[in-house]
C-alpha cells in the first residue's frame, strides 16, 4: 500500500549465484492497492565454539597443578591428568611422566573439539655419588660447595629443567700440617752450616725439601742437614710433604748474616766549638748493634749519630759493630774530627728603652775588632761593622743580633734588645669657620697612637649637638642640616692610648662665620 506516494523503488535481486544463468526483466508493472498481514517469527543463530587448545608444557612431575585453557571457555577436558573436565585443572603428579593426549571438545549441533600432547618429565634420583677431596679442597655439585666429610642430599635442576635429587657422600682427608724448623734462623757467613726438621708431619711421609742457592739445593731425608749458601742474604726454603695422595707445603727463610765490614764517614770533620758531626754508618750489613767512641770519653749506640763537640781540640773516632748473632767488627780513625775555637761576640744598646719620637738607638760592639762583625736587623736587612746606628718607625720590642766570625772561619752570635715605646698624641682646635672656603671649614681632631675614638659637640645647655666615631669625620657646625650660629660649643672626646688605656678630654670650641 503506498498511500499517497506515487513513487516506489523496487530492488531486483539475482538469487542465482552459480556461475552461469539467465538474464531476467520486468515489464507490465501494474501499481495498485494490495490487502497486507504480518506475522513475526524468533530465530536463534548460534555462533560456533572455538575449540582450539593453548598451548601448555611441558612439566615436570612434581610441578603443582594448572588449569589448561582454550580459545572459547565452556567445553570439557578430557584425558591423562585431567582432575576437573570443567576447569581443565592438570595435575603432573597424576598424570606421571610421558607423553599424554589431552582433548577438549563442545556438545550440540553446532559442537567442535580438539586435541593436544602435553609433556611430563620425571623427578629423578640418583645416590650414588661418592668423592674423595683433600683438606683445604671444596667439592660442589648441584650448585653447592661442600668441604667436610659427611653425607649430603643435593636438589637440582637437570638438563630437562626438572628437580632431581642426588645422596652426595664426600670424605675430606686431613692434610698434614708442616712448619719447618731451621737450626738457626739466623748465622754468620764464616763457617755457616744449616740443618732443617719439620713438625706437624705424620710418619710415613713423604718430604721433599728445596733450598733455593743452596748447596745441595734438595733433598728428600726428613731431617737434612749441612746446608750452606753462598753469600750473605736472606733464602727461602720449601717442604712439600705428601701423606694419603695429598700435599702439604711449607715455607720459611734463613738469613746468613756477613761478619760486619766497618765503615763510616763524619761531616763535616773540620769545624768550629761547638761543632756539631753527622757520623754516617757505611757499614754491612746494616743490621745490629752499634756503639761509637767520639775520642772524648762520649759515646753513642744509634746507627748514624749526631755529636755536637763543646770542647776545641783533635779527636779519634773508633765504631765498634755487633751482628745479631754476635760477630763482631771494628774501625777506628785517627785524627778524625778538629774542633776550632769560636770567637767571642757581645755588643750593648744605647739606649736600650726609648720612643717613636725618638727612635734611634745606636749598636756598640764588645768583640774583637779582627772579627768580621755584622748586625741582623729585625726586618732581616743586615749592616756591617762592629759599631753602627739605626732607626724605628713603629713602637714595639725589636731583636738585633749579632753575628761574628774569627778569621778561622768560626761564629758566634750575640743578641740585644730595643723597646720603642708608642706616643699618644691627640690634637684639637680651639675654633672653625664654616664658611664654605674650605680653609678650617671643619671642627675635627688629629694626631696618632689612639683607637676607640669617640667624640661629642654639645651646646651651652648640654644639648647633644653632634657625634661620632670616626676620628677623621668633621663636625660642620650644623644641627639637624641647619647651620648654628657663631658661639662657643663644648667637646667631649674618648680614646684609648697606645697601651689601650682609656682616655677623655673636655674643652671649648669657638665657631665663627
Amino acid at each position: 500500500n503506498s498511500g499517497i506516494n506515487t513513487n516506489a523503488t523496487i530492488c531486483i535481486v539475482n538469487q542465482n549465484t552459480a556461475t552461469g544463468g539467465n538474464d531476467f526483466g520486468l515489464d507490465d508493472i501494474l501499481f495498485s492497492a494490495v490487502c497486507q498481514n504480518t506475522e513475526t517469527i524468533t530465530v536463534t543463530v548460534n555462533a560456533p565454539q572455538d575449540a582450539t587448545i593453548n598451548s601448555a608444557g611441558p612439566f615436570c612431575q612434581n610441578e603443582p597443578a594448572v588449569n589448561l585453557s582454550a580459545a572459547s571457555p565452556g567445553g570439557l577436558w578430557t584425558g591423562p591428568g585431567i582432575t576437573n573436565a570443567a576447569t581443565g585443572s592438570f595435575n603432573p603428579a597424576t598424570a606421571g611422566p610421558g607423553t599424554h593426549t589431552i582433548s577438549y571438545s563442545f556438545a550440540g549441533s553446532c559442537g567442535t573439539s580438539d586435541t593436544q600432547t602435553i609433556i611430563v618429565y620425571p623427578t629423578q634420583v640418583n645416590s650414588s655419588i661418592i668423592a674423595t677431596i683433600c683438606e683445604g679442597e671444596s667439592y660442589s655439585f648441584g650448585g653447592q660447595t661442600f668441604n667436610t666429610s659427611g653425607s649430603f642430599q643435593v636438589v637440582f635442576q637437570n638438563v630437562l629443567g626438572c628437580d632431581s635429587i642426588a645422596n652426595v657422600n664426600l670424605t675430606v682427608i686431613p692434610a698434614s700440617n708442616p712448619v719447618i724448623v731451621p737450626s738457626s734462623a739466623q748465622l754468620c757467613f764464616t763457617g755457616h752450616s744449616f740443618g732443617f726438621s719439620a713438625t706437624g708431619v705424620s710418619p710415613g711421609a713423604q718430604y721433599t725439601w728445596t733450598f733455593t742457592n743452596g748447596s745441595p739445593g734438595n733433598s728428600t731425608v726428613a731431617n737434612p742437614q749441612g746446608i750452606v749458601f753462598p753469600s750473605a742474604e736472606t733464602y727461602p726454603v720449601s717442604l712439600t710433604v705428601s701423606e694419603n695422595g695429598c700435599e702439604a707445603e711449607a715455607t720459611a727463610n734463613v738469613t746468613v748474616l756477613a761478619n760486619p765490614q766497618v765503615a763510616f764517614s763524619i761531616l763535616p770533620n773540620l769545624g768550629c766549638a761547638p761543632h756539631v758531626a753527622t757520623f754516617s754508618n757505611q757499614s754491612t750489613p746494616a743490621a745490629g748493634t752499634f756503639l761509637w767512641n767520639f775520642g772524648n770519653g762520649q759515646s753513642s749506640t744509634a746507627i748514624s749519630p749526631v755529636y755536637t763537640y763543646t770542647t776545641p781540640g783533635i779527636y779519634a773516632v773508633t765504631l765498634t759493630v755487633t751482628g745479631a748473632n754476635g760477630c763482631t767488627g771494628q774501625l777506628t780513625q785517627p785524627a778524625a774530627v778538629s774542633v776550632l775555637p769560636p770567637p767571642l761576640p757581645g755588643f750593648t744598646v744605647q739606649p736600650q728603652q726609648t720612643d717613636i719620637n725618638n727612635p734611634t738607638v745606636s749598636l756598640i760592639s764588645g768583640a774583637d775588632p779582627d772579627n768580621d762583625i755584622f748586625y741582623i736587623l729585625p726586618d732581616g736587612n743586615t749592616i756591617q761593622g762592629p759599631n753602627n746606628q739605626i732607626s724605628f718607625n713603629q713602637q714595639g720590642v725589636y731583636e738585633i743580633i749579632q753575628v761574628v766570625i774569627s778569621p778561622g772561619g768560626c761564629s758566634d752570635t750575640a743578641y740585644g734588645q730595643v723597646v720603642i715605646n708608642g706616643v699618644s698624641e691627640i690634637f684639637v682646635p680651639n675654633a672653625f669657620t664654616p664658611n664654605d672656603d674650605f680653609i678650617n671649614s671643619g671642627f675635627g681632631v688629629a694626631g696618632n697612637g689612639f683607637t676607640d675614638f669617640h667624640l661629642w659637640i654639645f651646646n651651652r645647655w648640654g644639648e647633644l649637638l653632634f657625634e661620632t666615631r670616626d676620628a677623621d669625620e668633621k663636625w660642620q657646625g650644623v644641627r639637624n642640616g641647619k647651620p648654628l650660629k657663631s658661639d662657643v660649643y663644648i667637646y667631649k672626646i674618648e680614646y684609648a692610648d697606645y697601651k689601650g688605656r682609656l682616655q677623655s678630654l673636655m674643652g671649648h670650641v669657638t665657631l665663627l662665620r
